[in-house]
């Protein structure tokens, strides 16, 4: 019984809630919405916030329909890199309708904006990675937390593998 803008709003207000009592607040207030919707839309809404949605348009189609509406499909490699530099698709559009593709070689990793992980390729010695890659530093690898640090001025946000704002978590390393 809501319009689409209506449950967008109130998804988008539960997202900014934070603070003391803020996990109570965004139960109370999804429950709230889910009663005023249909068992189907409840299902998508559901799927929407778990972020399970699954429409079978992944990044990758996003990436060609960008380049194909511009009409060049060589766009896709620019409009990728600065997708993987800025992890904000909607922001590589914008660059996009906006500056063309001389808006999108422009772009460039900024501070508090996360930059998309790298997948790795296994090597089988430490000597193929050196023929590989060339001269480079290692680290040994624990379990735990991997973040992306980003310093501006004062300012230290952390951000986690899958691009959320973590920073409220680890006071300490900010």
């Amino acid at each position: 019984g809501l319009r689409v803008l209506e449950v967008y709003d109130r998804l988008y207000a539960i997202a900014a809630l934070s603070g003391s009592g803020a996990q109570g607040g965004k139960v109370a207030r999804l429950a709230e919405l889910l009663r005023q919707l249909s068992a189907l839309e409840g299902r998508y809404t559901l799927r929407i916030v778990q972020g399970q949605l699954r429409l079978g348009v992944g990044d990758a189609t996003i990436l060609d329909a960008l380049a194909a509406s511009a009409g060049d499909p060589g766009l896709r490699a620019l409009l990728e890199r600065c997708y993987n530099l800025g992890s904000d698709l909607g922001l590589a559009a914008q660059l996009l309708r906006e500056q063309g593709a001389e808006g999108l070689r422009r772009f460039s990793v900024c501070p508090g904006r996360p930059v998309r992980p790298a997948l790795a390729q296994r090597l089988t010695s430490p000597e193929e990675v050196l023929r590989r890659i060339g001269r480079c530093q290692v680290e040994p690898k624990y379990d735990g937390f991997r973040l992306q640090v980003h310093r501006l001025g004062d300012t230290v946000r952390l951000f986690s593998r899958s691009l959320e704002d973590v920073s409220g978590q680890f006071p300490e390393v900010a």
